[in-house]
């Protein structure tokens, strides 16, 4: 089995479940090694009581490390209340993890981002990208951001706040500089993602992926602040309309015109999750055809009713073909035939 662990690269978790007299016979018989001496990815889920053995798979060649240590207790999103035990297994861990492979440079967690999660973070400088959530207070992130002088990528999902208290308010977060940010995906509540694309500052964002409530209000403002501040650098753009109470006969045009002063976009794709729909006629895709030539990509949502009248004629496409020459991917509502 050793001769074989050498050649392991690649390790995610199933049903493992060992105890902690098993992991230590384990560690005995490695003499100190790990598991998998070239383990360069992991992925762990499980348990906090069945990951005794965690440890063992800490290789000094990971290079990306996924955890998500999992408890039976309710978390209580309170930011006053002292952190679950998770979060702390969690620091633990990570502090375990950079004794031994301080060259991570992909780190995906299932955490709140309690402060004894991320001062265990903030000693990988080689760190370029990040994944977390569900985070209770995004400012900390933020913080934390500012101290990994190499990220490249974050990943960041907000937590929503369930039960019978009401949610906190969230202070402006700080604005902050991150230099070297290239790919920013945010989920969560409307108006924490919005303050957080506010306080983001990065010359050089060329990917921004958005998932929050269609509350049309918010997304015209998200959409201002991206052009304003990310409008020259952005060529990707992905946006997420969860199910919201303004979702009824919405127009494309109302909600996304912003889009058309960013001519540098070459991927675009608008999602409606769930039964939310946006109005598409064919003057949109003409907008689309004349304000994004460079396009490859265009993903646009449902706009289809029950008795398919709102669906655009197919020869609304021409104007694509007229003028985003190297468009190589198109997924939209299926066109009405009738004019052909």
């Amino acid at each position: 089995m050793l001769r074989y662990a050498r050649l392991v690269r690649v390790f995610v978790s199933g049903e493992e479940r060992v105890d902690g007299l098993a992991a230590t016979v384990l560690a005995w018989r490695l003499n100190g090694q790990p598991l998998f001496p070239n383990l360069k990815q992991l992925t762990w889920t499980g348990s906090i009581e069945g990951s005794a053995m965690l440890p063992l798979l800490f290789s000094p060649m990971l290079r990306n490390v996924s955890l998500s240590l999992v408890t039976n207790e309710r978390p209580s999103h309170n930011t006053s209340a002292m952190p679950p035990a998770s979060e702390y297994v969690c620091g633990t861990a990570l502090a375990i993890l950079h004794s031994r492979a301080p060259n991570v440079i992909g780190i995906e967690l299932w955490t709140s981002a309690s402060l004894c999660t991320v001062d265990r973070i903030v000693n990988f400088r080689y760190l370029s990208s990040l994944n977390m959530g569900p985070v209770d207070d995004p400012g900390a992130v933020l913080e934390l951001c500012r101290s990994l002088p190499r990220l490249t990528e974050l990943t960041l999902d907000i937590a929503y706040y369930i039960g019978v208290k009401p949610r906190p308010t969230h202070s402006q977060l700080p604005e902050t500089l991150l230099y070297c940010l290239r790919r920013l995906t945010l989920s969560g509540p409307p108006g924490i993602v919005v303050s957080f694309v506010e306080a983001v500052h990065a010359p050089f964002l060329h990917l921004l992926d958005l998932k929050f409530e269609a509350v049309m209000d918010l997304w015209k403002r998200c959409l201002e602040v991206i052009l304003a501040r990310f409008g020259a650098s952005l060529r990707n753009f992905t946006a997420g309309l969860e199910d919201g109470r303004e979702v009824d006969n919405c127009s494309f045009h109302d909600w996304f015109s912003s889009l058309y002063n960013m001519r540098g976009l070459r991927q675009v794709s608008i999602e409606s999750l769930y039964e939310t729909s946006l109005n598409i006629v064919p003057q949109d895709l003409e907008d689309m055809a004349s304000a994004w030539p460079q396009l490859r990509f265009l993903g646009l949502p449902s706009s289809v009713e029950d008795d398919g009248s709102s669906a655009f004629p197919i020869t609304a496409l021409q104007s694509l073909a007229a003028n985003c020459p190297r468009l190589r991917r198109l997924a939209i509502p299926l066109p009405h035939h009738a004019p052909l």
